[in-house]
Order: C-alpha cells, then structure tokens, then sequence
C-alpha cells in the first residue's frame, strides 16, 4: 500500500514593517489498495474552513493576520454540510459530515480543518502525518510562534520531532491516529482544525519561518490507511521517519 503527500503551501506576504499574512492552497489527496479478493481500502483527505453558509474546500489566497488575543478562548461549535469527493474511479462520493469541536474564537484564526473519508468497501486505521516548516527556528522558538487547535478526543498525537529534514529543509513532524476504525463511506472527526500565529511574534521570526527563502510557508501532510491495526510497525513513515 502506498500514501499521497499532500503539500499545503501558505504564502507570507509582508504588511508594514512587522505584520505577515498567510495565504494558503487547496490540496487533496487519498490512497488506495486492492486484494485479491476485492477488497478495497481507500482514503480521501479534504480540507475544510467554516463560511456563513456551512463548509467548503479551503480555497486559494487565504489570509491570516497575526491573532490578537493573548488568552485564546473557544468555544464548541457545530460543524455540519455535505460535500463531495471522488474515489478511485474518479466518481463523485457525497459526504454527509458533522462533528463538535472546539474552535478559537479569537479573530484571524485561520480554519484547517482536516478529515479523511474512506471511499472504498473495507474498513481500516488511519494516520495523518503533519510536517510544519521550521525554518531557521530552534524549538522553543517554534512553539512559541505557531500553534495548532488539534483534536485529542478522536485522535491520539504523537509527540512532535524537530529538525526533521524533507528536501533540504527542516520540519517539525507530528503524527495523529485516529481512534478505532473508519468504516466504509464514513468520514473521520476532524484531526486538524485551525492553524494560528502569535500576534506578539516579531518580523524576523516571520522571515526565519521561511527557510528556503521562497516566500512560501509549506505544511505537508501523508495520510496512510491499512486493515490491520497491529501492522504499523512494518509500515513506512514518510519523510524517512523511524
């Protein structure tokens, strides 16, 4: 069985002197695998923000300011729409999605929230892998300028590895599983839902983000799907991860 990456790329536009906005890329992934005796494990990862009227893919040239508030506070909201993704075979799957989760309310939060629909006819276990360019950051220099609204209630995180280096730059690698099995046509609670900047968080830190110096900040993610919950060990992390 083999994954897709997915390549989240937010692009740092400079405001004044001190301020930075993201803009972000819509991007979706899935996998599949195929037995002999037609069974059929296959994912599909999409990526979500809130609107007035419901969900929707996250679309181009998003922009995220800095977050004001010092005491982030949230508040459990409702997210409920159907949309659409396609499977193996290129056919549309109407997903009916809803979930409760606790989201920020602090202005300019930026949305990502992340789920996987298992278009195939077997259920399986599911990992996401998320890797957050550091930059020229040291650690404590990297937890202190983004933070991320992650579910613990369906997913079980690992710990974060820094200085993971994926072409020549260097990542902060965290990896999410989602708690029991997902069965066919069911979609995942959200594993990812928002990204945020410190407000008090200085230009050069914003500048140090972009390692390669291409103006872009990338998030990646590798969703992986397989049958048996025991097998992870023999099973290959991306990015070369033990």
């Amino acid at each position: 069985m083999n994954g897709d990456e997915v390549l989240k790329t937010l692009k740092w536009i400079t405001i004044g002197v001190v301020l930075a906005m993201l803009t972000a890329a819509a991007v979706t992934g899935s996998l599949g695998d195929d037995s002999a005796d037609n069974n059929k494990l296959e994912i599909k990862q999409t990526v979500l923000e809130r609107t007035r009227t419901g969900l929707r893919d996250v679309p181009d040239n998003r922009g995220l300011l800095p977050v004001a508030e010092d005491d982030l506070a949230q508040d459990t909201v409702s997210l409920t729409d159907t949309f659409t993704v396609t499977n193996g075979e290129n056919n549309p799957v109407t997903v009916e999605f809803s979930a409760n989760a606790a989201m920020y309310t602090a202005e300019n939060v930026l949305d990502h929230i992340v789920v996987v629909t298992n278009t195939g006819n077997y259920k399986g276990y599911i990992r996401t892998w998320f890797a957050f360019e550091m930059g020229d950051l040291t650690e404590d220099e990297f937890k202190a300028s983004v933070l991320l609204n992650q579910n613990f209630t369906d997913w079980s995180w690992d710990e974060f590895e820094y200085d993971v280096e994926i072409d020549g730059e260097r990542y902060a690698v965290v990896c999410a599983g989602y708690e029991g099995e997902l069965e066919p046509g069911h979609t995942t609670e959200p594993n990812l839902l928002q990204v945020l900047l410190r407000s008090d968080e200085s230009s050069e830190i914003v500048q140090r983000l972009d390692g390669n110096n291409d103006g872009n900040y990338e998030i990646r993610a590798f969703s992986r799907a397989i049958s048996d919950n025991e097998a992870w060990s023999s099973i290959h992390c991306p990015w070369n991860l033990e």
